[in-house]
């Protein structure tokens, strides 16, 4: 429920932000950035469960607002390309309906799920203008959305009732967890209303538990590096 209150707090921001900068010549300056990245993430373990997710490309888009040095903020939204995510067990799992008498146990072989990310967030914008430079930190807070390719994963379980091995599908979800982001960077002004901005942005938020119907969520906190170079507009 708090996960759901956060994105509906993001989305609702989303949507006063035009009426938020209405003003921006008389009271600051307001920009869009859009930006390309290439991201690491955390392998992530915990209850015997390890979660790995390779190396992968991405993009975020900015709407910014500086009405001081202290007094700037931005909505972001960033999504990164389908990547294969590993997940493997250390210890057999005892999936619910798993079909398998007397034993109902089992150690798969690691699962590779194909997944994306969307986030969505509302940042602090401390910034200090130098010239056609402005270095600039961000803090902020907004919602994770991991979304597996496919509706399930089948693996091979052992024999039943004395049969040969058999595939056994489970299903896979989407989802929300509350993610918190922080970086710097600065923005390089080139002409009067546009310039590049090179960021190093970074999220934490609790490992998505996207298979619970097989893996046991790890319940671990990760951390994902996003060097980011792009350019913004003057709005």
């Amino acid at each position: 429920m708090r996960i759901r209150f956060l994105f509906v707090c993001a989305v609702l921001v989303a949507l006063a932000f035009p009426a938020l900068a209405a003003t921006p010549k008389a009271k600051g300056e307001t920009d869009l950035g859009l930006s390309g990245f290439f991201g690491f993430t955390q392998t992530a373990t915990g209850n015997g469960v390890t979660h790995t997710t390779p190396h992968w490309y991405g993009g975020t888009a900015e709407v910014r607002h500086i009405a001081s040095p202290l007094l700037g903020f931005e909505l972001a939204y960033s999504i990164a390309a389908p990547h294969n995510d590993t997940w493997s067990a250390s210890a057999p799992l005892s999936p619910s309906g798993f079909p398998c008498t007397p034993s109902c146990s089992f150690m798969p072989a690691p699962s590779t799920i194909q997944t994306f990310d969307q986030t969505f967030s509302l940042d602090w914008v401390p910034s200090m203008k130098v010239g056609n430079l402005r270095p600039f930190a961000v803090l902020g807070i907004g919602a994770l959305l991991a979304t597996p390719d496919n509706g399930q994963v089948t693996v091979t379980v052992p024999p039943g009732n004395g049969g040969g091995p058999v595939l056994t599908s489970f299903s896979l979800s989407s989802t929300v967890t509350a993610a918190y982001v922080y970086g710097a960077g600065v923005d390089w002004r080139i002409l009067r209303n546009a310039g590049l901005r090179l960021q190093y942005r970074g999220e934490m938020y609790r490992d998505p538990d996207i298979a619970p119907s097989l893996y046991p969520a790890t319940g671990a906190f990760v951390q994902t590096a996003e060097p980011t170079i792009g350019i913004y507009f003057g709005l």
